[in-house]
């Protein structure tokens, strides 16, 4: 029993010296205002804080000892801003009561002596002053009230100008490092046109003080901040959330959650590494500037913490509060701790290498996602996965890469790679079409791949094998079967001529006898002619589009066959005089304007070419030697794709 109770001695003792040595963010509070501390300032050689107070006092402290140097009094009413010149040589203080009739009311900047404290001008503000600063070059001071942002100039305190598009208070103004922009922060009603509780900051150009653009927020907005390199504006906000933007494009690029009061302060440092906040909910926060995450969170202030500072050196940040009191914390450690952070990834990172894993890597990415080695580690996990979808070598394993890495590097040679598979799957599909030389097994490939190259050869080895087995059957019949179902084949032509041939024969053959009554039975033979042409222009309108090319055709030809050899005939001049005829004409050059363009591009128009080969088959008066050839085709060609073995399916 003794024992364990010395032990639980021991124990005490060691939390009590880890409580006592412990490194704590907080350096030192410093006291001595008795009311709010509205503002505090730190020079830019990092000798002094500069805080303002609503008691009516502005003091100057030792950064480094946090001792009170100077309290500076002059203002009637509270003190809300500070200013100090870059130079260190001048400090710019605001004041004022929102009530005209407050015996506080102090509706002035005052410009002082850093070094000695003495007053050097009042300038006349017109009512409450809520934020003051300094241009980088020491030319001008930009303060903002309830009414309108002014800017006046510092060494002889005239007003320059006066930004007057405002309908509201504009609790927050800062100048950008390069001396080009003011942004300010406001409450400006005049959004509520569009939203109530919109809020707008708005950006000039500081020599001309024209408005250059309008941004707008969630809600009212406390405070803002320019980054050093006048890239970024950060902002505060009354719905406690933090918001960075572009500076140039107005853009929200982020925007911060983790305070649970309105943030009345934001400060950025030197670096842009860090932006520092401060809350209603009396705590200041740390976040990075580039991921927006929360880095660290310093408690101490017992009430609204109003105004945040860095030091140029980015070591320590100044707070002021409502509870009458400013802390100097150690901003130092973060770096450190970054450091120390960095470190650690880098080790891990070093391990996760030799192991070089996809799984390995997006464990890294998962764990360390803002990592400086977390974009090393995609770039390994695309290699890795396209070096797998390549070893394999098909086109699922390439488009799920793609699919899932769109943005990679290799995607371009994920792309090229399965338009080859597929170029190289069309030309051994096609070889083993071609060496069956069958019309059913080409109209297959076309069907089933019908952007392959090969699309073109397939449609002229269709063309020859129908145009070889007219030509074998030798008949009228034959032909206009094939024109019909082929109208765009290059061997129409040849086709119709010797279907003329025939049907010369067949029309002006007037037999052994023909020399009795030889114009009657001409105009018989012209009349049976034309009553057939006509038949075939008629079924030519049962379609639309190519279906109905070849019947023009063969009509066309037929009414040519009348002209050459019936023109006497009594039935071919009315006909040929008839508006019916000149219809026709019209129709006939549309289709062969049409099918002279298709020509030109039929690997684009395979699907159609097809459509019209089979109704051309299927007409009830198709040829019956040509539809039982494309029947043996067909059947032909269904026996060889049930032998899966040879590659077909």
């Amino acid at each position: 029993m003794k024992q364990l109770n010395f032990m639980m001695i021991i124990i005490s003792l060691l939390f009590i010296q880890n409580l006592l040595f412990a490194k704590s963010d907080l350096i030192r509070t410093l006291k001595g205002h008795h009311d709010s501390v509205k503002s505090v300032a730190i020079s830019s050689d990092n000798k002094y804080i500069v805080s303002a107070s609503a008691d009516k006092t502005i003091k100057i402290w030792n950064l480094k000892t946090g001792k009170l140097i100077k309290t500076l009094k002059g203002h009637i009413g509270s003190v809300n801003s500070i200013a100090i010149s870059s130079d260190n040589k001048y400090i710019v203080s605001g004041s004022g009561a929102r009530y005209t009739f407050s015996n506080n009311n102090d509706p002035t900047i005052k410009i002082w002596n850093l070094k000695t404290g003495k007053l050097i001008k009042t300038l006349d503000a017109c009512c409450l002053t809520y934020s003051v600063t300094i241009s980088n070059d020491n030319k001008y001071i930009v303060a903002s009230n309830n009414v309108d942002a002014r800017i006046w100039d510092l060494k002889t305190g005239k007003l320059i100008k006066i930004l007057n598009k405002y309908y509201g208070d504009i609790n927050s103004v800062g100048i950008s490092a390069d001396n080009k922009y003011i942004v300010s922060g406001s409450n400006d009603k005049t959004i509520k046109i569009w939203d109530l509780d919109e809020t707008v900051k708005i950006t000039w150009d500081i020599k001309t003080g024209e408005l250059i653009k309008s941004i707008k927020g969630d809600n009212w907005v406390y405070s803002v901040a320019i980054s050093s390199d006048s890239k970024y504006i950060v902002s505060g906000s009354s719905d406690d959330t933090i918001k960075i933007w572009n500076l140039n494009t107005g853009k929200l690029i982020k925007t911060l959650k983790g305070h649970i009061g309105s943030v009345n302060s934001v400060a950025i440092t030197k670096d842009n590494k860090y932006i520092v906040s401060g809350s209603s909910d009396n705590t200041i926060k740390i976040w990075n500037l580039n991921t927006g995450k929360l880095i660290k969170t310093l408690k101490g202030h017992s009430n609204t913490v109003y105004s945040v500072a860095i030091s140029s050196d980015n070591k320590y940040i100044v707070s002021g509060s409502d509870d009458k009191t400013m802390k100097i914390w150690d901003l130092q450690g973060c770096y450190l701790s970054e450091t120390a952070k960095l470190k650690k990834i880098l080790k891990d990172y070093k391990k996760i290498k030799k192991i070089n894993t996809k799984k390995v890597y997006l464990n890294f990415i998962e764990k360390y996602p803002d990592a400086p080695q977390a974009q090393d580690a995609r770039q390994n996990i695309y290699k890795l996965t396209y070096q797998k979808a390549k070893n394999k070598n098909t086109i699922k394993l390439y488009q799920n890469f793609i699919d899932e890495y769109p943005n990679a590097p290799q995607v371009k040679n994920a792309k090229e790679n399965i338009k080859n598979l597929i170029l190289l799957n069309y030309k051994n599909k096609y070889a083993k079409v071609k060496k069956e030389n069958n019309i059913s097994g080409y109209e297959w490939f076309i069907s089933k791949y019908p952007n392959a190259p090969q699309v073109k050869d397939a449609i002229k080895n269709i063309h020859k094998l129908a145009y070889d087995k007219a030509k074998e059957i030798n008949t009228i019949s034959a032909y206009n079967t094939f024109i019909i179902s082929y109208p765009y084949a290059s061997q129409v032509r040849d086709a119709n001529d010797r279907a003329y041939k025939l049907e010369e024969k067949k029309y002006t053959d007037l037999g052994v006898l023909g020399f009795f009554g030889k114009e009657a039975k001409l105009e018989k033979k012209a009349r049976k002619l034309l009553i057939k042409a006509k038949q075939i222009e008629r079924k030519s309108k049962d379609y639309s589009g190519d279906a109905k090319a070849g019947y023009i055709i063969v009509s066309n030809r037929m009414y040519q066959l009348l002209q050459d050899k019936f023109d006497e005939s009594d039935a071919t001049l009315r006909y040929l005089e008839s508006q019916e005829f000149k219809d026709f004409v019209d129709t006939f050059k549309r289709v062969m304007n049409n099918i002279s363009y298709k020509l030109n591009n039929i690997e684009r128009y395979s699907s159609e070419i097809l459509s019209t080969s089979k109704q051309g088959f299927e007409d009830a008066k198709a040829d019956r030697e040509m539809s039982r050839y494309k029947s043996e085709q067909q059947h032909e060609w269904e026996k060889r794709m049930h032998l899966r073995d040879k590659g077909y399916n």
